[in-house]
């Protein structure tokens, strides 16, 4: 998330109420992948937090580095 766009229009507390609720929904988001993949390899977490590590991984990236692995991986 992009804090410099919050930092000019909010003022800190509700900049931290925003990071707040961003962690909340993002630690949901992630609730709900771990239990989706485990649901579809039906094994114990593990791949489901590997999963969880590159989904992360492919977050941080650049447009371009997203779109190397998009064209390798991804379903284009």
């Amino acid at each position: 998330m992009n804090t410099n766009n919050l930092k000019k229009r909010y003022t800190k507390h509700q900049q931290e109420q925003h990071q707040l609720m961003y962690n909340s929904i993002m630690t949901d988001v992630y609730r709900k992948i771990i239990t989706a993949v485990n649901i579809e390899t039906g094994d114990d977490g593990t791949t489901a937090h590997k999963v969880l590590e590159i989904f992360h991984g492919l977050l941080k990236m650049d447009k371009e580095q997203y779109e190397k692995q998009e064209n390798i991986y991804g379903n284009k």
